[in-house]
Parts: C-alpha cells; structure tokens; sequence
C-alpha cells in the first residue's frame, strides 16, 4: 500500500469517502469510485484508479496505475490520466516501464511517455535501459537522440531571447531538418531566427550518394555568403569553387599575403642564361605587343594571372633589364676611355704643330 500514499499528492487535494472500493475480482484499487476500471489494462491485473470527485460530471478526470503482463505501453507497470468523453474514459498521457526481458535473469527496460493526438495514444519520448533518451525516434542511438520524418521541421531548439518571443516562432537559435530525397539537397540547418525571420544559418547539404556533402553559411535574411565543397575548396560571394581552394567575388582587403613560389627568377644571373638584346626585345615587342614571357591582354582576360608565377615573371624582366643597364654602361665606359685617349693624343698632335 506504499504505493498509493505516494502517488496521492500527485492528484493534490482528493476527496475519499465512500466512493473507495477494492474489487475483489480484478484486485484493482479504486479511490473516489466505487467502480475501478481499467481502459488498456484489462483481466486479473492489478491496479489503481484514483477518481476526482471534486469536478464536475462533464469533466471528471481519473489517473489510474497499473500492472501486468499485457497492454499498449507497459508490461510493468502503466500511469495513465484519463478524462471522459461521450463513449467512456479516454487516455490523455501515459508514463509506461517495459520489462525488456525475464526479471529473473538480467532484465532490462525502458520507460515510455505517450500523449494522445487525435484521441491516438503515440510514444513522443523513451528512455532506453542504456540510459538513451529519444524523442520522436524509437531506436535512439545517442544520450540524446531528436528525429523528425517530415521535412523542413524545427528539430530543436538550443536557446532562446525574450525580445520577439511572442512573434511567430520567437527569437531563438535551433537545429531545422529539411529534405534527403534528391542530391545537393540541404539536409540540416543551425539557424537563428529574429521575431520568427531567418537572420543567419550554417547550412549543410548532402551529396549525390553517402557522400559528397557540402556546407554553406548565411547571414542578413538567409543570403548565402560562403561554401566548402565536398572538396574543401572556399567560396566568398561566389559558388564556382570547383577550380579554386579559395575563390572570392569581389576585394580582398590584406595587411599582408605571403605567397609560398617553388621557383624564383634567379637563373637570370646563371653563366649559361642567354640574355636577349634590346634590339631581339624591340623587333618581339613590335611583332607581339607585350614583352616575352608575359601573358598577353587576352590570355589574362580568359585565364587570369597566377600572381606568384606573374610576380616571378616581372622579376625577371627586371633581372634582364639590370643585366642590360650593366652590358650598357661597360660599353659606355669603354667608349668614355677611348674618348678620353682620343683627346690625349689630339693635344699631342697640336703641341708638335706649334
């Protein structure tokens, strides 16, 4: 009988008078009624109704414990809460223990709560013998597992702020589940919503198979700003990341960039480096209006530049161009020399005349 002087002040303030039976032949308990009944637990079970005769007719309510071999939600033990309709007592919510297996050997349970939706009593969450706890899934398989079966689907909800609470769906950041039928399709979301409007987002989509999957991110209503493929490659304001690790659409802004080059310009300055004469650059230059080994106006426009092999490029015509300026002023000085023996010997020359 321990068990009844714990359950009462569940129901609060219960009135117990006449109303009290034990039926002998079901060895059910009835407090407040003199009928004690069972509504999915029937036969030699035994239980316990509690009757709350302080309502009124239309709306007497009953909460009933339970225990036996049979029933919708527990083989163990079942508190079901009933309210009456035309037709008889109607469960609103169950709490149910299943024994799992044999108690004399090593049982296991779980524990079910179950809400009636459309007068269809449905398990909405289980706490398995392994201590999962499941909601809207029959088989969690995680210490905390949500699952939805439609799509686009507020799965749960990780925090929310008062401020614009009362509109829509409030103002709150939460895990949305959306589609899995079709590639590149999005699959999950963590968005936060502002007075019910979507602000920002991570976003992640699936592939074409098992894998494959990509993941965006959003900001302002829900605009994508940036994606990772499925190959790492970044996207900023652009979604063609197939050629690039990092493609961006638009400025890039930099105190600094370092760019890691294999190769450098140097071999300009090795013994064996053909140098090319100004006049070999002049007649290249009037055949194909740019200098050599520089990408032409319209291979820049269809290709772009790689700035590390461009920035190696023009080192290199400056290389050139330096060993020029040296070839040149060798020759200058070999000429300023001869100059200076010419006007040596011509005032030679005027001495003997006179």
């Amino acid at each position: 009988m321990k068990a009844i002087f714990i359950l009462l002040p569940v129901m609060g303030t219960l009135t117990v008078c006449a109303q009290n039976k034990i039926d002998t032949t079901s060895s059910a308990l009835g407090i407040g009624t003199k009928t004690p009944s069972f509504y999915y637990h029937g036969g030699n079970n035994m239980g316990l109704e509690i009757f709350n005769s302080n309502t009124s007719a239309n709306s007497q309510a009953h909460l009933i414990l339970s225990t036996g071999a049979t029933g919708n939600f527990g083989s163990t033990g079942t508190l079901s809460w009933m309210t009456p309709n035309s037709t008889g007592n109607k469960g609103v919510a169950y709490i149910a223990a299943r024994t799992m297996q044999d108690a004399t050997t090593n049982a296991t349970g779980d524990l079910f709560f179950a809400t009636a939706d459309n007068a269809i009593p449905t398990v909405k969450m289980r706490i398995t013998s392994k201590g999962y706890v499941g909601i809207g899934v029959n088989d969690p398989r995680a210490y905390f597992d949500v699952a939805f079966a439609a799509n686009n689907v507020r799965a749960s909800v990780l925090a929310r702020l008062p401020e614009g609470n009362d509109v829509d769906a409030g103002t709150y950041i939460g895990v949305e589940a959306y589609s899995t039928t079709g590639g590149q399709v999005k699959s999950f979301a963590l968005e936060h919503k502002f007075y019910g409007k979507l602000n920002s987002a991570i976003n992640f989509y699936r592939g074409g198979d098992m894998t494959g999957g990509f993941m965006t991110f959003s900001t302002n209503t829900g605009v994508e700003r940036m994606r990772i493929d499925a190959n790492g490659n970044v996207g900023i304001g652009t979604t063609a990341t197939q050629q690039y690790k990092l493609a961006v659409e638009g400025t890039i802004g930099a105190r600094r960039l370092r760019i890691d080059q294999g190769t450098w310009a140097d071999f300009v300055f090795d013994p064996g480096y053909k140098l090319p004469s100004l006049m070999e650059v002049e007649q290249y230059i009037k055949v194909n209006r740019h200098l050599p080994d520089v990408p032409s106006t319209n291979e820049v426009k269809e290709n772009g530049i790689d700035v590390g092999e461009m920035n190696k490029v023009l080192l290199q015509k400056v290389e050139e161009l330096t060993l020029l300026l040296i070839q040149e002023h060798k020759e200058k000085e070999e000429i300023k020399k001869e100059l200076e023996g010419m006007k040596f010997q011509i005032k030679e020359l005027q001495k003997e005349r006179k």
